[in-house]
């Protein structure tokens, strides 16, 4: 898929998801979609918290909504 982690970045997003306070969309956490659309993490979680994007505009590749 293109994605490399060094091991410090996979023990990071565990850390993540480990946490209670885990943001969820659509059934998966923010780390979670952060690895799997290969997107910083910061920018998922500033989308959907801090500037209430849907879920869908949250997860697109787009930069501004």
């Amino acid at each position: 898929d293109g994605n490399t982690f060094s091991g410090h970045d996979l023990v990071e997003m565990e850390q993540h998801n480990n946490m209670q306070k885990n943001v969820f969309i659509k059934g998966k956490t923010i780390s979670q979609w952060s690895r799997i659309l290969g997107m910083n993490y910061g920018t998922l979680h500033t989308r959907y918290k801090f500037l209430g994007w849907s879920p869908e505009e949250t997860l697109s590749n787009k930069l501004y909504k």
